[in-house]
């Protein structure tokens, strides 16, 4: 019922524009309907900002002398792209945040233990951190107690992944003594 009262109106609709003279026309009648507004690929590249360019020239072009010239922007990028390389998605989704805790980060911290800890982290087989949802607030955790040893260890070449180490047992680790044992309901003579 209610299909052909739909139809009624279509028909009413269609004769009253012709009795006016008036065309209907869709305004997307060239375009597919199953892939409006989806696009296959980027249009344009992405914009690469000038501070951007700048802290890839500053790395591609790293010494010993000017490895303090880097800023907290510089570390923000760096961890940034040593969490892509890792296979993170990671975004940079507040820049003044991120630069805030590198500003922390360098107040404790030397550039070059900064670097090395931001290299353990992606680059190296440990385990405690997640690297893909890995940020910069890491840096200023309590992890740093464990991430910049382990770093140290690791440039040393004498690091071992948690996954890896044997635990030895925490309690008695000598031979079982059998003389000292006893037995429930056994009279102590007290």
């Amino acid at each position: 019922m209610a299909k052909r009262d739909a139809n009624k109106a279509l028909k009413l609709m269609e004769e009253l524009r012709e009795t006016r003279k008036q065309i209907q026309k869709s305004s997307v009648s060239t375009i597919d309907i199953s892939t409006r507004g989806f696009k296959e690929g980027k249009s344009k590249p992405p914009k690469t900002s000038d501070f951007y360019i700048a802290y890839k020239n500053r790395i591609d072009n790293l010494t010993e002398d000017n490895i303090d010239e880097l800023t907290t922007r510089d570390l923000v990028y760096h961890f940034r792209d040593k969490a892509h390389e890792a296979g993170s998605r990671y975004v940079i989704s507040n820049f003044k945040r991120d630069m805030g805790v590198m500003k922390k980060v360098r107040e404790r911290y030397s550039i070059r233990e900064v670097l090395l800890m931001i290299e353990f982290m992606f680059e190296s087989e440990q385990d405690y951190i997640d690297k893909i949802h890995a940020q910069p607030t890491i840096l200023v955790s309590n992890w740093t107690n464990t991430i910049l040893p382990d770093a140290e260890l690791w440039i040393e070449g004498k690091y071992i992944p948690r996954s890896k180490k044997k635990h030895s047992k925490r309690e008695w680790s000598g031979e079982k003594s059998t003389e000292d044992r006893a037995t429930i309901g056994e009279d102590w003579g007290i």
